[in-house]
């Protein structure tokens, strides 16, 4: 493996111009903002999808058939079931 040796990043205050070379041979001028430190804390887990997780057992020829649908196979279980008048 090539390792290649990084230059530092220069630190940036406000007020400073930079200049950022674009892959299509463009560059774009920008002048740098307030400087903040605040951190964000991301949410830690899946984000809330509004369904509740169960576990039901459910015959392996039923699995197969709505497998064999193709990727999204769980949401058209979902809608099976919510169409079931039960």
């Amino acid at each position: 493996m090539i390792r290649k040796e990084l230059k530092p990043v220069p630190t940036l205050k406000q007020g400073d111009q930079v200049r950022l070379n674009m892959l299509d041979g463009k560059s774009l001028a920008y002048e740098v903002g307030e400087v903040t430190t605040t951190k964000f804390k991301m949410p830690r887990g899946r984000p809330s999808s509004g369904k509740t997780v169960v576990s039901i057992r459910l015959d392996p020829a039923v699995i197969a058939k709505f497998k064999a649908t193709g990727d999204g196979w769980q949401a058209r279980i979902n809608d099976v079931l919510k169409a079931a008048k039960v």
